[in-house]
């Protein structure tokens, strides 16, 4: 990676820091600091796009994209989910739909048909997990839905590791559509199972590596 880079992931870990560690309460000003990193993102995404050698946007670089913004208007959305269940509905539309765009980004070939199997049981044992919480929240067909989504999204992320290509970008993909499986998971846990500590530290830390390591995929494609 080059000093360039560092220096850009560098600023976007201040930036995820700044709301990570303040964790302001609802409020604009906190809508704009959670969803800062995830905008610098989109603009890194963007500046790749147009300094790259490629005559035109390539379907995996759009999106991305699509799936940042998607994940910054969902962000924006959760800042006052804590108090109105309408607006954690709208968020879990919202990166629903990012993950379809990941999804659409990473493909559907290979199929790798152990890693179907794995995601699919733990998709199954998570849903299980958490379906009483769900359901009470009147989310179980909602949940439901995210959780194949999130579990297809990883899925897809691992499995375009083995054909020949670009390895750094696949290897930032996978690495970051782990890392938001993780934040996705703790947030079930810690909202619809049993309370965690420090959980959203936990949520917010994993989800913005999450992001920044698919966002990198798209620079190593370009380079």
């Amino acid at each position: 990676m080059t000093n360039f880079v560092s220096l850009r992931v560098l600023l976007f870990v201040i930036l995820s820091f700044i709301y990570v560690v303040f964790k302001p309460e609802p409020s604009w000003f906190a809508i704009f600091l959670k969803t800062l990193p995830v905008i610098y993102l989109c603009a890194l995404v963007v500046d790749t796009i147009l300094g790259s050698k490629l005559k035109f946007v390539s379907q995996y670089d759009a999106s991305v994209l699509a799936g940042l913004v998607l994940s910054g208007f969902g962000d924006a959305a959760l800042v006052n989910a804590a108090d109105d269940k309408r607006f954690f509905i709208l968020g879990l539309l919202l990166f629903a739909l990012a993950h379809a765009s990941y999804i659409y980004a990473f493909g559907l070939k290979p199929f790798n048909i152990k890693l179907f199997t794995l995601f699919a049981i733990l998709g199954c044992g998570i849903h299980s997990l958490l379906h009483s919480g769900m359901a009470r929240n009147g989310l179980a067909s909602l949940g439901g839905l995210y959780n194949i989504l999130i579990m297809t999204m990883g899925w897809r992320a691992l499995a375009r590791q083995t054909p020949p290509g670009n390895q750094t970008a696949r290897t930032w993909s996978a690495v970051g559509a782990i890392l938001f499986v993780i934040s996705d998971f703790v947030l079930g846990l810690n909202k619809f199972r049993a309370p965690i500590p420090y959980a959203q530290t936990i949520i917010m830390v994993n989800y913005y590596a999450g992001q920044l390591g698919i966002a990198l995929s798209v620079f190593g494609r370009a380079n």
